[in-house]
C-alpha cells in the first residue's frame, strides 16, 4: 500500500527540524544556513522554504515543537498525579520533567539563548505556556504540600531551572556532580541521575516543609 501524501509531509517536515535544531543548538541562529540545514535533512532548499518559510519561522518551528511535546506531557501526568502523595507528586514530576529535559536538550538550548538574551520568554510564550503552566502546578502544588501558592511558585520554578541545567550538562558533568568516576558506563550515568533526581526532591520537600505521614 502507498504512504499517505501528509505521512510523506510529517516526516520530512520531522526531518527538517531535527536537522535545524541539532544546527541551531551548535551553531547559533546566525551560523546554520538553510544550504546547512537542507543538506544535513536531505532535501532542496526550497523544500525547507516551502514547509517554513524563513530562517526566523523555521528558528521558532524548533522551540513550538518542543513546547508542543512539553503540553502532551503535561496533559498524560496530570490525571497521575490526582491522587498521590505530596513526595510521590514531586517524586513522578521531577522524573519525568528530567527525562523530557534530557531528551529535548537540542531545543532547550535555542530557548535558554533567547532567554539569555532577552532576560524572558517572550510574551507569546509567557502569556499562552509560561503563566498557565506555573498557576496550574504551583495550585497543584499547594493542595498537595499544604504550602502557600506563592511559596510553591518560587520552589518550582527554582527547581525547573535546576532541572534545566542539570539536564544540559555532559554525561561526564552529571557523574561528577553525582560524586561518580567521569568515565562511568551507562549503569552508572542512570545512578548519577538517579541521585540528581533524589536530592531535586528533597529540595523541593524541605524547602516547602511538608511533614511526611507514613501514608505519604
Amino acid at each position: 500500500m502507498a504512504r499517505p501524501v501528509h505521512a510523506n509531509a510529517e516526516a520530512t517536515r520531522g526531518r527538517i527540524l531535527a536537522a535545524a535544531s541539532r544546527l541551531f543548538a551548535e551553531r547559533d541562529h546566525g551560523g546554520a544556513s538553510f544550504r546547512d540545514i537542507a543538506a544535513a535533512a536531505e532535501v532542496s532548499i526550497g523544500t525547507v522554504h516551502h514547509y517554513f518559510g524563513g530562517k526566523d519561522a523555521l528558528h521558532r518551528a524548533c522551540i513550538d515543537a518542543m513546547y508542543e511535546d512539553l503540553s502532551s506531557l503535561q496533559e498524560a501526568l496530570w490525571p497521575a498525579l490526582q491522587e498521590t502523595s505530596a513526595r510521590e507528586t514531586v517524586q513522578v514530576a521531577i522524573h519525568a520533567s528530567f527525562a523530557f529535559a534530557r531528551s529535548h536538550r537540542q531545543s532547550l538550548v535555542l530557548l535558554m539563548r533567547e532567554v539569555v538574551r532577552r532576560g524572558e520568554l517572550d510574551e507569546d510564550r509567557r502569556a499562552v505556556q509560561q503563566r498557565p503552566f506555573l498557576e496550574r502546578a504551583s495550585a497543584l502544588l499547594a493542595a498537595r504540600t499544604g504550602a502557600p501558592p506563592d511559596r510553591c511558585r518560587l520552589a518550582l520554578q527554582s527547581t525547573i531551572h535546576l532541572v534545566v541545567r542539570y539536564a544540559l550538562s555532559s554525561n561526564r558533568d552529571l557523574l561528577m556532580f553525582a560524586g561518580l568516576s567521569e568515565d562511568g558506563d551507562t549503569a552508572a550515568l542512570a545512578e548519577a541521575i538517579a541521585r540528581i533526581e533524589a536530592q531535586l526532591v528533597r529540595f523541593v520537600i524541605a524547602e516547602l516543609n511538608v511533614v511526611e505521614t507514613p501514608n505519604g
